[in-house]
């Protein structure tokens, strides 16, 4: 009798001919879903799918692409939780933002850090700090003709303090 998690169609089948003659059936692995967004469900491009076996052979660059929140948004929903996110944290930073009436939005901060609004309603939230530095003009510098010359030369003496090799003739 074949085992229970064998006895669906999902899985493939394919009839095989041992070397005894035999004809047995060989089942097939399964493949991992699609990755979906967590918001609107639309699939996610850029994650791999696959079997357990290769997916574990896999390298974890290769798996998943390198920006937050990478396989669990999609970018329009991501795109909408930094829009959300900026417009509390400013809200409550500036006085002239904080007679806004925006409206929290828990399905969006269930992919924010837990106890995120409340850090943000008290000021506590940290801004980053963009440091500009500044652009300096690259000046030409002509180079030395003499460290070319010193190359050469000490190239030109290496070669003529080589020896023969033993039992070579000399002229």
């Amino acid at each position: 009798m074949v085992e229970p998690s064998k006895r669906t169609r999902s899985t493939k089948k394919k009839k095989v001919r041992t070397p005894g003659g035999k004809t047995v059936t060989h089942f097939g692995r399964k493949k991992s879903g699609k990755a979906e967004c967590g918001l609107c469900s639309k699939n996610l491009s850029g994650v791999a799918t696959g079997t357990a076996t290769a997916m574990k052979n896999t390298a974890k660059t290769k798996k998943m692409p390198s920006k937050p929140y990478a396989g669990v948004l999609c970018p329009e929903c991501l795109d909408s939780l930094m829009r959300y996110q900026t417009r509390i944290e400013a809200k409550f930073s500036s006085e002239d933002l904080s007679d806004l009436d925006i409206r929290r939005d828990l399905r969006l901060e269930k992919y924010l850090p837990r106890g995120w609004y409340e850090d943000a309603s008290a000021g506590k939230v940290k801004k980053k700090a963009v440091k500009s530095k500044p652009v300096k003009k690259a000046e030409a510098k002509p180079k030395s003709p003499k460290k070319t010359v010193k190359k050469k030369t000490a190239k030109k003496k290496a070669g003529a303090k080589r020896k023969s090799p033993k039992g070579a003739k000399k002229k």
